[in-house]
């Protein structure tokens, strides 16, 4: 039976996982960078990056448009991480919790 919930908490992650991949593959760990290209408030991805708060259909077409992604390229999952064979198959998210670790404490830049 279609879960109407469960398939929207899949992609809530999915985008999740997906920001934090633009944000290491693209804008070198920089939120704010990323929130300018995509004309978005970078301290919303706080509470995005957090699970506060959840990356909207809106916001989630506007950063593919902004940055000339494929449609709904968002709501996919992203490839597994490469680096880690635990994480083979459950996307980029599932690597970071994987080990034990916050994404915020692994990507946290010291002065």
């Amino acid at each position: 039976m279609y879960n109407h919930r469960a398939v929207m908490a899949d992609i809530y992650e999915n985008r999740r996982a997906r920001l934090r991949q633009l944000v290491e593959e693209r804008f070198e760990g920089n939120r704010s960078r990323l929130g300018r290209a995509a004309g978005l408030n970078s301290s919303h991805f706080v509470n995005i990056f957090s699970g506060r708060y959840n990356l909207g259909e809106r916001n989630a077409r506007q950063i593919e448009a902004m940055l000339g992604l494929p449609d709904s390229w968002m709501d996919r999952k992203p490839p597994a991480d490469p680096e880690n064979p635990r994480a083979r198959g459950r996307g980029a998210a599932a690597a970071t919790t994987c080990r034990g670790l916050r994404w915020r404490d692994m990507h946290h830049r010291q002065p």
